[in-house]
């Protein structure tokens, strides 16, 4: 098929070829928009499903690393208790022995270096003889009338209580004054 030239078509048909053409650019124009609104919609969509999937990765990157530390919290707590036990034995077997005796002052010495241990954690004991029985910090192992003393007073302290930082680590365990039976 050969190619006519649009001068030698009659002006009727000329401009038929030329509305046409501009038919068929339209056409195309429109085409491509809707192709273009396609690709962009799709482009919206990635984009959308993308920061949706690094926000679900950023959070379960949070998840994770808060688990880690309850995980490494709660075995440390575990770990510092257990060296409570060993402190709380090392000054039970203080309180028996001579003043003078040589394997007390050992002893001593390893109840020190347990405490320095502890420091290191900001693990302190409290005092609690002569405060009030405040059940958050105590445990009340007896309740022994006690003529003089103000009732709910901590007479005696049997195991320190310890903190970590602000935090309580373990109760003190007291015998708690009461008022005498009349």
């Amino acid at each position: 098929m050969s190619q006519v030239s649009d001068n030698t078509l009659p002006e009727e048909q000329r401009e038929a070829v030329q509305e046409g053409r501009e038919r068929a650019e339209q056409d195309d124009v429109v085409a491509l928009q809707a192709r273009v609104a396609e690709a962009e919609r799709q482009a919206a969509e990635l984009k959308d499903r993308l920061l949706r999937q690094a926000a679900e990765t950023e959070n379960y990157r949070k998840r994770v690393r808060k688990e880690l530390d309850e995980a490494e919290a709660r075995g440390r707590d575990r770990l510092l208790a257990d060296m409570l036990e060993v402190v709380d034995n090392l000054q039970r077997a203080l309180s028996h022995a001579p003043a003078d005796d040589v394997l007390a002052q050992g002893v001593r010495m390893v109840e020190k270096q347990f405490l320095g241990v502890l420091s290191r954690y900001d693990v302190t004991p409290f005092d609690s003889v002569g405060q009030p029985f405040d059940p958050s910090l105590h445990e009340a192992i007896q309740m022994v009338p006690t003529p003089g003393a103000q009732p709910n007073t901590v007479l005696q302290q049997v195991s320190a209580g310890y903190k970590q930082g602000s935090r309580l680590l373990r109760p003190a365990r007291v015998v708690v004054a009461t008022e005498p039976e009349q």
